[in-house]
């Protein structure tokens, strides 16, 4: 691709794709067996992790928090504190959440893949479908978060002079949407961070 080599993901990739069509042709008889197995698969090349010294990670989180808007420092609470996923965080509806007794029932992710539309999916396996308790910490950010959004939900129905009859509260709505109440994209907490 533009005179440079595959990288050593992408041949992997094409390597397992020709070993899985051709273990099929097997099975359907097409031939005797699979010449894939024969060759080795190309090794995997890893880089050591360049992770960031405590006093780095706790800049870089205070620096979050400080800066980030009640959506923003949810999310950075929710991925640190309790351990979700990007695509988890974002799958989150408020039927997943329970208030009254500070739990959020993880169940789907929100994927996205480029020129697709966002897919509402299910979590990566089976067991990440998890009930976890929500941190006081995040609670309160969480309540906060709750009330922005039903602020500005009012705010932009007076400004455009319409009774909004979105429910942010209702069960299927999305805990973090864009301003037409659609789910908002993973790729914003991305942006974020980099930021």
């Amino acid at each position: 691709i533009k005179d440079k080599p595959l990288s050593p993901a992408t041949v992997r990739k094409h390597y397992n794709f020709i070993k899985e069509i051709l273990a099929y042709a097997v099975k359907l008889e097409y031939i005797m067996f699979n010449p894939a197995d024969k060759v080795d698969p190309p090794k995997k090349e890893s880089k050591p992790k360049q992770m960031p010294s405590k006093e780095q990670f706790a800049a870089f989180l205070d620096a979050a928090m400080e800066k980030g808007k009640i959506n923003q420092k949810l999310w950075v609470l929710m991925a640190f504190e309790m351990g979700l996923r990007r695509e988890e965080i974002f799958g989150i509806k408020m039927v997943d959440l329970d208030l009254k007794k500070k739990l959020l029932h993880v169940s789907r992710a929100i994927t996205y893949s480029p020129n697709q539309p966002l897919q509402d999916k299910t979590t990566k396996t089976y067991s990440s479908k998890r009930t976890l308790e929500i941190p006081p910490k995040t609670y309160a950010a969480l309540k906060e978060h709750i009330k922005e959004t039903k602020r500005l939900i009012n705010s932009r129905a007076k400004r455009n002079k319409v009774v909004s009859l979105y429910d942010p509260m209702a069960p299927d709505s999305w805990l973090f949407t864009q301003p037409d109440n659609s789910v908002a994209h993973p790729h914003a907490f991305n942006s974020f961070l980099k930021r």
